[in-house]
């Protein structure tokens, strides 16, 4: 995969074509759909540069979401690392 820096949008790579299980892919999307969060969120599977996956809860791209401390940026990260991980064929 080439590696790029992102601009102000993102370039999107197709799931399955990266190696990405779909129905897994999907499983992991449901589960945090069905969380009862209260709040919004969203989280991406980023490779190379490009987008994956993004998937949040009412929130559009626009919207800002408060975030107080790095751990909360660090273990969204740390999770998608694991979830892909899990998510490749």
């Amino acid at each position: 995969m080439e590696r790029v820096f992102p601009g102000p949008t993102w370039d999107r790579l197709q799931p399955a074509n990266e190696g990405f299980d779909l129905e897994k892919l999907q499983a992991v999307n449901s589960w945090l759909q069905d969380k009862p969060h209260g709040r919004d969120w969203r989280t991406m599977i980023i490779g190379g540069g490009y987008l994956i996956e993004a998937w949040g809860q009412n929130t559009d791209r626009h919207s800002r979401i408060s975030q107080a401390s790095i751990d909360k940026s660090f273990m969204p990260a740390w999770l998608c690392h694991r979830w892909t991980a899990h998510c490749k064929s």
